[in-house]
């Protein structure tokens, strides 16, 4: 699927999938393993932030979503993330300012 861009006067072209999405970094295991991680060791922390009884339901290199009730809230990292070592740098980032 592509999409159109009409930016104006001679700015007109195809934008494909890749120039609008970038990749997580994570692989689905390591994602996994990581939400698995969060919601059993850390639920204090996904709750505080979600205002209630939150679980994690999955991250990119950009942050991650907290799930509550039936409602998904958007948790931003400071920086971008590109691995676990990363990740976890900015979720005790987070867990230090809630």
């Amino acid at each position: 699927m592509r999409v159109r861009f009409i930016g104006g006067f001679g700015q007109i072209f195809w934008l494909e999938p890749q120039d609008l999405v970038e990749p997580n970094p994570f692989s689905a295991i390591e994602e996994e393993r990581i939400v698995q991680h969060m919601n059993q060791d850390h639920p204090d922390l996904l709750s505080r932030l979600g205002g209630g009884e939150s679980v994690m339901a999955g991250l990119d290199a950009e942050g991650f979503d907290i799930l509550k009730d039936q409602s998904k809230l958007r948790i931003p990292f400071k920086t971008r993330v590109t691995n676990m070592e990363e990740a976890r740098r900015a979720f005790i980032e987070i867990g230090r300012k809630n």
